[in-house]
């Protein structure tokens, strides 16, 4: 008899961890089910304009770039890592952050892991994304203000 119960209170066990695990697979918010940029979304972006609250702004100035910078580019890779840099005219890096992002649905996390020194930096910025075709379209609300991004797929 005592077997008999060990071995129903183990198939429960069992049967209760296997339709557990199933549920997490059908997670619809999810496009991946890992967190992983979709395909499209993987390649190098450059960031074209930006609007805070609605008005156009410089992009220099909203994302403090650094002097002599023309251009910021946002590289996303298939394993979730980025680079974010800022390049002058001769397209030399003049700062660059990297780390890895999350994707969830139309939310993107951005995880930012080191500056172009190496140092450690313990960042998170939430975002949500449009994509569409060649135009990658970022917004983050910053301090109480919606800041949109507009990128352009670096072809």
């Amino acid at each position: 008899m005592l077997q008999k119960l060990n071995l129903l209170i183990v198939s429960l066990c069992l049967l209760l961890l296997i339709s557990c695990d199933s549920d997490d697979d059908d997670n619809p918010s999810d496009q991946n089910g890992d967190g992983k940029p979709p395909a499209e979304m993987v390649d190098t972006w450059v960031f074209q304009s930006v609007k805070v609250n609605t008005v156009p702004d410089n992009l220099a100035s909203v994302m403090d770039w650094e002097q002599d910078a023309v251009q910021a580019r946002l590289h996303i890779y298939e394993n979730s890592a980025y680079v974010y840099e800022q390049v002058n005219i001769a397209g030399g890096q003049l700062f660059a952050e990297n780390g890895f992002v999350f994707v969830d649905g139309n939310e993107i996390d951005v995880n930012v892991q080191f500056d172009s020194d190496g140092n450690p930096v313990n960042e998170i910025v939430y975002l949500t994304y449009i994509l569409e075709v060649d135009t990658l379209q970022l917004q983050e609300i910053d301090e109480g203000d919606v800041i949109d991004y507009r990128l352009l797929r670096n072809n």
